[in-house]
């Protein structure tokens, strides 16, 4: 039996946050999702999403990403637009539209997701950003601060 990857920032920090544009899509056509969309049929669109199985570790190939969550998504996916519109994209490629900025985090109980969702009307990009609230329990009693007294180094870790 091979033995478990334990590298890797998931392992050494115990709250761990992961966002950005992981660039995973629908593995649907673009004339099938443009149909669940109108319909607001979100759920079927996330069923053909190419990330959530990794979460769920459903695909064989799941590595790091079956160590994170996400929460529930109930809006409409954030890429790809035309630029300063509401449309999809209308150029030749006709990209099929997909949730690629995420937002997630290390499983953990202390975790809990209190909103996540997008901003439709930020139209500057051909994306729409993402955003997601989090109350997240710590322990102050049994803290006993940084372990290294240097007030110039962190012991915080942030990944963008």
């Amino acid at each position: 039996m091979a033995q478990a990857d334990t590298s890797g920032v998931h392992w050494e920090f115990d709250r761990v946050f992961f966002m950005g544009d992981l660039n995973t899509r629908l593995d649907a056509s673009r004339e099938t999702v443009d149909a669940w969309i109108a319909a607001k049929q979100f759920d079927r669109c996330l069923e053909k999403d190419q990330l959530l199985p990794l979460l769920k570790g459903d695909s064989g190939h799941a590595g790091l990403w079956s160590h994170f969550e996400e929460a529930q998504i109930n809006f409409a996916p954030t890429y790809k637009f035309d630029k300063h519109s509401e449309v999809y994209d209308s150029s030749k490629k006709q990209r099929v539209p997909s949730w690629t900025d995420r937002i997630l985090w290390k499983k953990d109980v202390h975790v809990k997701p209190m909103a996540y969702n997008s901003v439709p009307g930020l139209q500057c990009s051909d994306h729409r950003p993402v955003f997601a609230q989090f109350e997240v329990d710590i322990d102050l009693d049994s803290w006993s601060g940084p372990a290294n007294s240097d007030a110039r180094k962190s012991s915080v870790c942030a990944v963008q």
